[in-house]
């Protein structure tokens, strides 16, 4: 399955120059971090600095409850014509009870006065060692102020291990309503993934 629409759209992974410090202390895993907030290898566009964490506990074997957060007050990333205040905060929940995982995540953030959010609800099979199932609904708005431009994806689909992480094939039925154009597709993704 694709990565989840909050972190596909906004709040993914955004790389940028800075400096992380990550860490476990018992049950609780952490990450810490300070950054120049101008993106990929881009020089630093002013003298502030974003500032990012995240919390992870594990209250017992089979649970792991998250937060997260990410601020940058004067924020400027390549093509934007001024700096830009950058809020970001996020909850996630998995449980784990083999062969069946759930996992959920929630965030929300703010650039300078535009509000977005979203979630997703995913639950995993894991047939034997290589047939797994999947299935995922996606919530996204990029301007919760706004009407009609929320997005929903309903993902179902499974993938086969040929050789562990190294060679699989993947197939997902993608069913994608999308309010802001509205149009409403149904798509068949498959994915071939070789590792070298």
């Amino acid at each position: 399955i694709d990565r989840a629409m909050i972190t596909a759209r906004e709040f993914g992974d955004r790389r940028d120059i800075g400096f992380m410090v990550s860490g476990q202390a018992s049950i609780v895993n952490y990450s810490l971090g300070v950054f120049n907030g101008s993106g990929t290898n881009n020089v630093d566009l002013n003298d502030e600095k974003d500032f990012g964490g995240r919390i992870v506990i594990d209250p017992m074997e089979n649970l792991s409850i998250g937060v997260s957060t990410y601020y940058g007050a004067n924020n400027r990333l390549p093509g934007d014509a001024a700096d830009v205040e950058r809020m970001r905060t996020g909850g996630e929940l998995v449980y784990s009870m083999n062969p069946l995982t759930l996992q959920t995540e929630f965030m929300q953030g703010s650039d300078d006065s535009i509000d977005s959010q979203g979630y997703y609800l995913a639950v995993t099979y894991l047939l034997n060692q290589k047939i797994k199932f999947a299935t995922r609904f996606d919530a996204w708005d990029a301007d919760t102020d706004s009407d009609n431009n929320e997005e929903t994806m309903i993902t179902i689909g499974g993938g086969y291990s040929l050789k562990g992480d190294a060679a699989k094939v993947m197939a997902n039925y993608v069913i994608h309503d999308d309010k802001a154009t509205d149009t409403k597709t149904n798509d068949i993704l498959i994915q071939f993934q070789v590792e070298f």
